[in-house]
């Protein structure tokens, strides 16, 4: 009869605890924490649709597109904060990557059922002990109507030629499609070379004008035609 008792006691204080962990649960909607250590955080909808994650560069989330990763082979091994569309689609985010060889940090903006058109970037690496920087606003132009996972779906396949250079030549032929060029087409700040200003391309990624002041603080206009000849200058070349 004492055992008995025992094990009504220990049922009894069980439903207490559930009770208590269901009270927090329904009516608890705010918690505080002074600090908090953790590997991901993944902020979702009321339908269980993932929008933000902040994660360290172990457990950081993979690009998606319908909710399923693009390239599920691929590593991002770096630390950022991610944001994905009602559809489940990657649509840009903050990422931040540093080593003492090279560092780069990002912010990217996605086109829609595809990749970045924006990025504000800054670029760094190490060269006989000089660090040389670029950094920036750019824009790029993403032609293809398709999706950009059934794009991969199609390079994924191509990867698993065994022979090299048949491999090769299919990728090749595979990005020769127009509708698959991604050309840059602004950049907005400094370049490796030291020069500030605006730099604009055509849709072959070709330097078609330019409006910067180089390393030597000499302010240029420069205008270039398809085959990368300069036509105009402001100052006239001497």
């Amino acid at each position: 009869m004492q055992k008995l008792r025992v094990i009504d006691v220990v049922y009894m204080l069980a439903i207490i605890a559930l009770g208590v962990l269901y009270i927090n649960e329904k009516f608890i909607e705010k918690k505080q924490f002074k600090e908090i250590d953790v590997e991901r955080i993944n902020v979702v909808g009321e339908d269980g649709n993932k929008y933000i994650v902040l994660s360290c560069p172990k457990r950081q989330a993979l690009a998606t597109m319908n909710h399923k990763p693009i390239d599920p082979e691929q590593e991002r091994d770096v630390p950022g904060l991610l944001f994905f569309n009602q559809q489940g689609d990657e649509i840009g985010g903050l990422i931040y990557h540093g080593d003492d060889s090279s560092s780069f940090q990002m912010l990217t903006f996605d086109q829609y059922k595809n990749d970045q058109i924006m990025c504000m970037r800054k670029d760094e690496y190490k060269q006989d002990g000089k660090w040389n920087r670029r950094y920036g606003l750019t824009f790029q132009e993403r032609f293809w109507v398709n999706n950009m996972d059934s794009v991969m779906n199609v390079y994924r396949e191509l990867t698993k030629i065994e022979n090299e250079e048949e491999r090769n030549n299919a990728i090749d032929e595979l990005f020769s499609d127009p509708s698959l060029r991604v050309p840059f087409r602004m950049f907005l700040g400094r370049t490796f070379k030291g020069s500030n200003g605006l730099f604009l391309y055509d849709d072959q990624s070709r330097t078609r004008a330019r409006f910067y002041i180089d390393k030597n603080n000499n302010a240029k206009l420069q205008f270039f035609d398809e085959n990368g000849k300069k036509v105009y200058q402001i100052p006239e070349s001497k």
